[in-house]
Protein backbone atom coordinates (compact mmCIF):
# COMPACT_ATOMS: atom_id res chain seq x y z
CA UNK A 1 0.00 0.00 0.00
CA UNK A 2 0.99 3.54 -0.65
CA UNK A 3 1.33 5.51 2.36
CA UNK A 4 1.80 9.36 2.38
CA UNK A 5 2.78 9.78 6.74
CA UNK A 6 2.94 13.53 7.77
CA UNK A 7 5.02 14.44 10.83
CA UNK A 8 8.43 13.07 11.35
CA UNK A 9 8.33 13.52 15.10
CA UNK A 10 9.49 10.50 17.08
CA UNK A 11 5.53 8.80 16.56
CA UNK A 12 5.52 9.87 13.33
CA UNK A 13 9.02 8.36 12.64
CA UNK A 14 8.50 4.98 14.24
CA UNK A 15 5.05 5.12 12.31
CA UNK A 16 6.56 5.07 9.38
CA UNK A 17 9.64 2.66 10.25
CA UNK A 18 7.13 -0.08 11.14
CA UNK A 19 4.73 0.38 7.73
CA UNK A 20 7.87 -0.09 5.90
CA UNK A 21 9.21 -2.64 8.02
CA UNK A 22 5.77 -4.60 7.09
CA UNK A 23 5.84 -3.91 3.07
CA UNK A 24 4.25 -0.34 2.36
CA UNK A 25 5.57 2.17 0.58
CA UNK A 26 6.15 4.80 2.90
CA UNK A 27 6.82 8.65 2.00
CA UNK A 28 7.87 10.42 5.35
CA UNK A 29 6.77 14.23 5.55
CA UNK A 30 8.79 16.84 7.53
CA UNK A 31 8.60 20.63 7.65
CA UNK A 32 12.48 20.67 8.38
CA UNK A 33 14.62 20.66 5.30
CA UNK A 34 17.13 18.73 7.55
CA UNK A 35 15.29 16.23 8.70
CA UNK A 36 14.41 15.18 5.77
CA UNK A 37 17.82 15.09 4.41
CA UNK A 38 19.22 13.20 7.36
CA UNK A 39 16.29 10.43 7.05
CA UNK A 40 16.96 10.11 2.65
CA UNK A 41 20.54 10.53 2.92
CA UNK A 42 21.47 8.43 6.89
CA UNK A 43 18.54 6.57 7.39
CA UNK A 44 18.33 8.36 10.79
CA UNK A 45 16.20 11.27 13.04
CA UNK A 46 18.84 11.74 14.95
CA UNK A 47 16.63 15.00 16.65
CA UNK A 48 13.24 13.20 17.62
CA UNK A 49 14.12 9.39 17.16
CA UNK A 50 17.49 9.15 18.08
CA UNK A 51 19.64 5.70 18.15
CA UNK A 52 17.37 4.09 15.13
CA UNK A 53 18.25 3.15 11.91
CA UNK A 54 15.46 3.77 9.29
CA UNK A 55 15.09 1.00 6.47
CA UNK A 56 16.14 2.61 3.08
CA UNK A 57 12.96 1.86 1.46
CA UNK A 58 12.00 4.45 4.09
CA UNK A 59 12.04 8.38 2.40
CA UNK A 60 11.02 11.81 3.21
CA UNK A 61 9.98 15.19 1.77
CA UNK A 62 8.55 18.79 2.76
CA UNK A 63 6.77 18.42 -0.89
CA UNK A 64 3.38 17.69 0.44
CA UNK A 65 2.68 17.15 -3.58
CA UNK A 66 5.64 14.48 -3.61
CA UNK A 67 3.84 13.09 -0.26
CA UNK A 68 0.09 12.14 -1.07
CA UNK A 69 1.02 11.52 -4.70
CA UNK A 70 -0.40 8.09 -5.30
CA UNK A 71 -1.36 7.61 -1.54
CA UNK A 72 -3.99 4.77 -0.73
CA UNK A 73 -4.05 6.29 3.14
CA UNK A 74 -2.73 9.41 4.90
CA UNK A 75 -1.47 9.61 8.56
CA UNK A 76 -1.41 12.87 10.01
CA UNK A 77 0.96 12.52 13.08
CA UNK A 78 1.96 16.49 14.08
CA UNK A 79 1.20 18.19 16.93
CA UNK A 80 -2.59 19.66 17.49
CA UNK A 81 -1.62 23.07 17.53
CA UNK A 82 -0.10 22.34 13.97
CA UNK A 83 -3.15 20.14 12.52
CA UNK A 84 -5.13 22.53 11.49
CA UNK A 85 -2.39 24.71 9.61
CA UNK A 86 -1.11 21.07 8.29
CA UNK A 87 -4.02 19.93 6.89
CA UNK A 88 -4.79 23.27 5.06
CA UNK A 89 -1.63 22.62 3.33
CA UNK A 90 -2.43 19.09 2.22
CA UNK A 91 -5.74 19.86 1.20
CA UNK A 92 -5.35 20.52 -2.04
CA UNK A 93 -3.18 16.90 -2.95
CA UNK A 94 -5.62 14.96 -1.11
CA UNK A 95 -8.05 12.26 -3.34
CA UNK A 96 -11.38 12.64 -2.16
CA UNK A 97 -10.40 8.48 -2.43
CA UNK A 98 -7.87 8.52 0.05
CA UNK A 99 -8.25 7.15 3.52
CA UNK A 100 -7.11 9.51 5.94
CA UNK A 101 -5.75 8.75 9.80
CA UNK A 102 -5.06 10.65 12.65
CA UNK A 103 -2.71 9.57 14.88
CA UNK A 104 -1.71 12.85 16.78
CA UNK A 105 -3.28 13.07 20.15
CA UNK A 106 -4.86 16.14 22.33
CA UNK A 107 -7.35 19.09 21.23
CA UNK A 108 -6.97 22.46 19.98
CA UNK A 109 -6.55 24.85 22.59
CA UNK A 110 -8.65 27.76 20.66
CA UNK A 111 -12.12 25.64 20.21
CA UNK A 112 -11.60 22.65 22.19
CA UNK A 113 -12.19 20.09 18.97
CA UNK A 114 -10.85 16.86 18.93
CA UNK A 115 -7.70 16.14 16.64
CA UNK A 116 -10.23 13.99 13.90
CA UNK A 117 -12.80 16.62 14.28
CA UNK A 118 -10.37 19.18 13.60
CA UNK A 119 -9.68 17.05 9.89
CA UNK A 120 -13.08 16.74 9.24
CA UNK A 121 -13.64 20.57 8.90
CA UNK A 122 -10.59 21.10 6.82
CA UNK A 123 -10.79 18.46 4.79
CA UNK A 124 -14.66 18.13 3.77
CA UNK A 125 -14.33 16.26 0.67
CA UNK A 126 -13.13 13.23 1.72
CA UNK A 127 -15.28 9.42 0.83
CA UNK A 128 -14.33 8.04 3.87
CA UNK A 129 -14.69 8.56 7.66
CA UNK A 130 -11.68 9.88 9.39
CA UNK A 131 -9.55 7.16 11.21
CA UNK A 132 -8.58 7.47 14.71
CA UNK A 133 -5.34 5.67 16.11
CA UNK A 134 -5.18 6.44 19.43
CA UNK A 135 -4.06 4.82 23.03
CA UNK A 136 -1.40 5.07 25.31
CA UNK A 137 2.33 5.42 23.11
CA UNK A 138 5.44 6.53 23.49
CA UNK A 139 7.83 6.28 20.62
Amino acid sequence: MKIGLIGAGGWGTALAKLLTENGHEVKLWAYEQETVDEVNEKHTNARFLPGVVLPDALTASSDPALVTAGAELVTFVVPSQWLRSTAQRFKEYLSPDVVVVNAGKGIEIDTLTTMTQVLKEELPNLRHEIVALSGPNHS
